[in-house]
């Protein structure tokens, strides 16, 4: 259901888009907040699916995740407390 995959999103601070966007363009991506914890932006890796196999875009959520922290902290936000793994 759409709630347990934005409950899923919330928890792993990352989504993937496997083409149902765009087709034949997958995506990984991770959200930036600002002070209050709130999110201003999502900073994502896509591709075309022919440079882009499923190994590669598993590959590429956790640099989406700590460029994202990177963000966070650079700007002075607040990120969910259980993301620490990305500092």
């Amino acid at each position: 259901s759409p709630t347990k995959e934005i409950e899923w999103m919330i928890e792993q601070g990352r989504s993937y888009d496997r083409e149902e966007h765009v087709e034949g363009t997958p995506c990984v991506a991770a959200a930036v907040f600002y002070e209050l914890g709130a999110p201003i932006c999502v900073l994502n890796i896509r591709g075309p699916r022919v440079r882009i196999s499923e190994k590669l875009l598993v590959g590429y959520v956790d640099t989406a995740a700590r460029t994202a922290n990177w963000a966070i902290q650079s700007l002075r936000g607040l990120s969910p407390s259980h993301w620490a793994e990305y500092e």
